[in-house]
């Protein structure tokens, strides 16, 4: 199993855990939405019953990318803390 590697937040990419949960998520919603859609406008058009799943699932799906947003941001703002060691090196 190779061994995982942790980037920082602005290299984050669609293959590490967080992002290709949420394409997932993107991917299924535009599908389902789509498919209901079509559905819905074949049989009954004079009732787009299909808009009340687009919004409440679109909130879903905004909730979250601000999750994902927000803890990227998180781990970004987190400052280092030189070590006992860097101290050492430096001559301090």
């Amino acid at each position: 199993m190779p061994k995982r590697t942790r980037s920082t937040p602005q290299q984050l990419k669609s293959t590490e855990p967080p992002m290709r949960g949420f394409l997932i998520h993107l991917t299924v919603f535009i599908v389902v939405i789509v498919g209901l859609a079509a559905l819905n406008l074949i049989r009954n058009p004079a009732h787009p019953w299909f808009l009340w799943v687009l919004c409440a699932w679109g909130i879903a799906l905004a909730v979250h990318d601000l999750v994902l947003l927000l803890k990227s941001r998180q781990k970004r703002e987190i400052p280092r803390r030189p070590s006992s060691s860097d101290e050492a090196q430096s001559g301090v």
